[in-house]
């Protein structure tokens, strides 16, 4: 069984818009009390134009370190956002920018940047004015006192909305979500439009996977060990002969929802791979990922990595080095054989460089909760 390819394609591109920059370090944090909040803007007080014609975006921003982090969040017709976070200064906030957009039916004619505003999104706020500013936010990095456009001001509202907490595990912090994106592992597939909606994740299902196969792995396994030498050399100046060892073959195995992994990817869910006498790699014991989400946008990360023991100059030691040497994505949770090509690097990118093919059976056994 093949997995969809525009599934495929189609879980890629919503990752890569949902990519998320992590806060500077020294950004003061409280990790054990996250804090769920619900953005909504109203409109611009005495906007010199149409309010229908302007568009807003929301990202976070970091005074004392002057850097931006987070996501560009691109508000819908509702204007409003959704995230949680743990930051809890003062010197970390949202920046609002504001465009005025000229629409030719249903396509974007051009676009003009009206201004931007500090938004305190941190701190619950009902109904507050902010500021408008000229020219583009990216002069925090290097300006302390941006100009003030007079007569006009951002009107908002920031509450706390403790709803969001029943899926914290489905989306990461500081990570924007608005009404008109899919959050895959919700009811309905999307967060609410309105206050009195709840908020509820699907039903999920116990997933064992078993029988793995990774191959052919003899010229794979050849490449890992020249790229081991290769950082030997880089890292040590060393050009002896000294032998290279593969210690551990993992396969990391967790379930993605295009936004973060909300189950497996470490090394409790890793299977531990051998190579056979056909030169393949393969377990062939059962693994249990646990409960999953029944939703075509969750899908299965498979991961190959490698532990090296890699000897550093004559008599100073060996270096543990661990390799991820390629992943590959199963979006259709389905019974049966799966054969997926092993894409090569780290990065969750859709680029078709094959470095071998894996194979394996799933068993969903279906529990309705």
């Amino acid at each position: 069984m093949q997995t969809d390819l525009s599934l495929i394609k189609g879980w890629g591109r919503a990752c890569a818009s949902h990519e998320t920059i992590p806060p500077p370090a020294g950004v003061i944090q409280d990790l054990s009390k996250p804090q769920p909040f619900l953005v909504q803007i109203y409109d611009v007080e005495n906007s010199p134009v149409p309010q229908t014609s302007l568009r807003f975006s929301l990202t976070f921003f970091h005074r004392r370190s002057r850097t931006f982090f987070g996501r560009t969040f691109v508000f819908g017709s509702e204007k409003m956002a959704y995230f949680y976070s743990h930051i809890k200064e003062d010197e970390a906030y949202g920046i609002i920018e504001i465009i005025q957009v000229e629409m030719a039916g249903d396509v974007v004619k051009r676009k003009d940047l009206l201004g931007w505003s500090i938004f305190y999104c941190l701190q619950p706020k009902d109904n507050t004015k902010a500021q408008i500013y000229k020219g583009s936010p990216r002069v925090l990095s290097h300006i302390a006192n941006p100009t003030i456009i007079p007569g006009i001001a951002l009107t908002y509202s920031v509450r706390i909305f403790e709803e969001l907490r029943n899926v914290f595990d489905l989306l990461p912090p500081n990570t924007i979500c608005g009404p008109h994106e899919e959050l895959p592992g919700i009811e309905g597939r999307f967060l609410p439009n309105t206050l009195t909606k709840p908020i509820r994740k699907v039903d999920t299902i116990p997933l064992y996977l078993q029988n793995f196969q990774i191959g052919p792995a003899t010229e794979l396994e050849r490449k890992i060990i020249e790229f081991g030498q290769a950082w030997r050399l880089e890292n040590f100046g060393a050009e002896d002969a000294a032998r290279i060892t593969v210690q551990e073959r993992r396969l990391l195995i967790g379930v993605h929802n295009s936004w973060s992994f909300v189950g497996g990817s470490s090394h409790a869910t890793a299977v531990l791979l051998r190579p056979n006498a056909e030169g393949n790699l393969f377990a062939s014991g059962i693994t249990n990922l646990g409960d999953a989400f029944r939703d075509e946008m969750c899908a299965i990360i498979f991961e190959l990595e490698y532990s090296l023991d890699v000897p550093k100059r004559r008599g100073d030691g060996v270096e543990k080095l661990r390799v991820t040497v390629g992943w590959c994505p199963y979006i259709c949770m389905r019974e049966g054989d799966v054969n997926l090509p092993l894409i090569t690097g780290p990065e969750i990118l859709l680029e078709e460089r094959c470095c071998g093919n894996l194979n394996y059976r799933p068993t969903c056994r279906y529990m309705w909760r």
